[in-house]
């Protein structure tokens, strides 16, 4: 449940455009995109997995392929980024800002209310707000498709329990933040991208 709460704070929480300072990227940019997109990316991949791999065989190596792939998506994605748009990395950076502040007043709080939270918690949802912090719109669309589906699928579903509703919630919050980077949704100016994500539910 905290990280429930966690997680859709962050995604709540608008990150404001910047003003523009020119579209020319630099060498710099694309470093710091590159990392910052590999960062969010293996975030994005591991939360994505999270459920998925809980269901396997596969032991540690479901999530380090999640990982891998999350991983390299976001820092192919983050280097095209910097180097094309030096104003598009800093927004980025800004909401990884303030992400991993929202991730971490609800780890604190957490910490606070419930025994069981201890600081390393308050750093996990720090860590992982800055994360999806980076890309919060797709992040966000992904989150809420999943939602939709997983609440469907339980109330649909009888072998589909709660927590199989919120692993697919947090498949659609990974699928959703990595196709923002690919994409390019949550970047400023006339180049920023579309992330259009089809849902059909039929009865």
């Amino acid at each position: 449940m905290g990280t429930a709460v966690g997680v859709a704070l962050v995604l709540l929480a608008g990150v404001p455009e910047l003003s523009a300072q020119g579209k020319d990227g630099s060498t710099g940019a694309a470093l710091g995109g590159a990392v910052l997109g590999a960062y969010s990316g293996t975030v994005l991949g591991l939360l994505g997995a999270f459920g998925p791999c809980n269901r396997t065989l596969a032991g540690t190596r479901c999530p380090r392929v999640a990982v891998a792939i999350g991983g390299t998506l976001g820092l192919a994605a983050g280097a095209r980024m910097g180097s094309e748009d030096t104003d598009a990395f800093y927004g980025r950076l800004r909401g990884a800002g303030y992400g991993a502040l929202i991730g971490g007043v609800v780890g604190y709080g957490l910490s606070r209310g419930v025994r069981q939270y201890g600081w390393p918690d308050v750093g996990m949802f720090l860590a992982v707000g800055a994360g999806i912090g980076a890309s919060p719109a797709g992040a966000g669309l992904g989150f809420g498709a999943g939602a939709i589906v997983g609440t469907l699928s339980w109330m649909i579903f009888p072998e589909i329990k709660l927590g199989d509703a919120a692993a697919i919630s947090l498949v659609g919050l990974a699928v959703g933040g990595l196709a923002g980077w690919v994409v390019g949704t949550d970047t400023s100016g006339e180049r920023k991208g579309t992330l259009l994500i089809p849902l059909q539910v039929r009865f």
